[in-house]
C-alpha cells in the first residue's frame, strides 16, 4: 500500500474512532467500512468495527469483525479482549475465558484489567455448575 492510501486509511480510522466515541455509531461504521475497502488487511479497522457492533449489541456481527482482526494480527490485544467480552455476552463463557487468558498472555499489564474479568467469568461458570447440580437434584425429587 502506498503512503497516500495508508494516510487515507489512517485518517478514516481516526474519523471513525472519533464518531464512535461521540456516539455516532452508524457514521463510525461507514468510516471503518471505507478504511476496510481501501485496506482489507487492516486489523485495527476490523477491531474498531467490531467494537461498534458490540456497543450496538450485534454480538455475532462483532464477533465476525473481531475474528477477522485477530486473523490479520494475532497480537491485537484489544481485539482479543473485546472478543472475550463478546463471547461472554453470547453465553460462551469457556471461550470467553480462553480469550481473556490470551489477552493476559499477550500483555500481562493490559489496561482493561482482564484478570478481574477472568475472575468474574470463572465465578459465573461455577454458579452455573451449582445451579445445574441443583436443577438435576430437583428433577429427581420432583419428576414431571
Amino acid at each position: 500500500m502506498d503512503l497516500k492510501n495508508l494516510n487515507k486509511v489512517n485518517a478514516l480510522i481516526a474519523k471513525g474512532t472519533k464518531a464512535f466515541y461521540s456516539g455516532k455509531d452508524k457514521e463510525a461504521i461507514r468510516y471503518f467500512d471505507k478504511a476496510i475497502m481501501l485496506n482489507p488487511n487492516n486489523s485495527h479497522a476490523w477491531e474498531m468495527r467490531g467494537r461498534v457492533f458490540y456497543e450496538l449489541r450485534k454480538f455475532n456481527k462483532a464477533l465476525e469483525c473481531l475474528n477477522k482482526a485477530i486473523a490479520l494480527d494475532p497480537k491485537n490485544v484489544d481485539a482479543w479482549y473485546k472478543k472475550s467480552r463478546t463471547l461472554n455476552k453470547l453465553g460462551k463463557k469457556d471461550e470467553a475465558l480462553a480469550c481473556h487468558l490470551k489477552t493476559v498472555e499477550i500483555d500481562p499489564e493490559y489496561e482493561a484489567d482482564p484478570r478481574g474479568t477472568i475472575a468474574a467469568i470463572l465465578e459465573s461458570i461455577e454458579i452455573e455448575k451449582k445451579a445445574e447440580k441443583y436443577y438435576k437434584k430437583y428433577l429427581k425429587e420432583e419428576p414431571f
